[in-house]
């Protein structure tokens, strides 16, 4: 066997039905590898009965998967690959909770998105990054950093109508959800609860502030869309009411008694000083 490896002497040496090769033979910086002389692939018996050494070793499948040992006795799958021309390797998980026959479906999985020229490690970065940012970008999060923004350019009064319409309308149901996540009909079926209580006013009102949160959202780079926009005559159209009025005979009627008006006299004068000034006030919004 030592003249088919090329090698002789003291850089192996038998253990049974195993070669132990030293560091540094095929390039390796952690402690040793074990390969089966008869040139089987691994199999549970081998990874189970294997035992933690001075140094850490592996034990070899084939494919690039491997079985590293710690000392301590712990197991951990890895995968040595290479990309672009570089050595990697990359955890496919703990034994036995992964096993050999699970272990080895991951490595044909990974060595698939290898063939296609994609690199597994960098995909498994960019996954948990993205994982990271949609727990930080929940819609939640960004509407209380957007009503933070807003303290100083709006009066405590609206800040305060504002807040509540957002927590009793739509942070219960779209809060916890990552806002590049949010869609359109997500968004609807919320504000329809809204409108399904007959206030179509606040109905309009709350989606006018979501939208206005998408965008705080689009412009801090953590959304790309304002789903508001694909909204845009989804809802009831809110009808106006006018304020009640006197026709002539009413108001000659309201003249007639209000001389005969015995309530608080700041009353009295107010009313007066209105009726001799709103003809005026409507002459100049014409």
């Amino acid at each position: 066997m030592a003249d088919l490896l090329g090698f002789s002497g003291s850089i192996y040496s038998n253990e049974s039905n195993k070669i132990r090769l030293h560091p540094g033979i095929f390039g390796t910086k952690i402690g040793t590898r074990d390969f089966c002389m008869d040139g089987s692939m691994l199999n549970d018996a081998v990874c189970r009965n294997a035992k933690g050494r001075d140094k850490i070793y592996t034990i070899t499948d084939e494919k690039g998967l491997c079985l590293e040992i710690y000392p301590n006795g712990n197991k951990f799958w890895r995968l040595y690959y290479r990309h672009a021309g570089v050595k990697k390797r990359i955890a496919l998980g703990v034994y036995p909770e992964v096993s050999l026959r699970e272990a080895r479906d991951k490595r044909e999985e990974l060595r698939a998105i290898i063939k296609g020229g994609e690199d597994p490690a960098e995909i498994r970065r960019r996954d948990k990054l993205e994982a990271k940012e949609a727990v930080q970008n929940t819609f939640k999060n960004i509407a209380l950093e957007w009503l933070e923004k807003k303290k100083g350019s709006v009066i405590a009064r609206q800040m305060f109508s504002i807040t509540r319409r957002l927590e009793m309308n739509v942070l219960p149901f779209l809060g916890s959800i990552p806002i590049k996540k949010i869609s359109p009909k997500d968004l609807l079926a919320t504000i329809r609860k809204v409108e399904e209580r007959g206030a179509l006013d606040m109905a309009h009102r709350t989606l006018q502030y979501v939208g206005q949160i998408f965008r705080y959202a689009i412009a801090t780079d953590r959304c790309e869309h304002d789903v508001t926009a694909d909204l845009r005559g989804a809802l009831m159209p809110v009808k106006s009411n006018h304020y009640a009025y006197f026709s002539e005979k009413e108001f000659c009627k309201f003249l007639n008694g209000f001389h005969e008006f015995r309530g608080n006299v700041l009353t009295k004068l107010a009313l007066e000083l209105l009726i001799l000034t709103f003809v005026t006030l409507r002459r100049r919004q014409r």
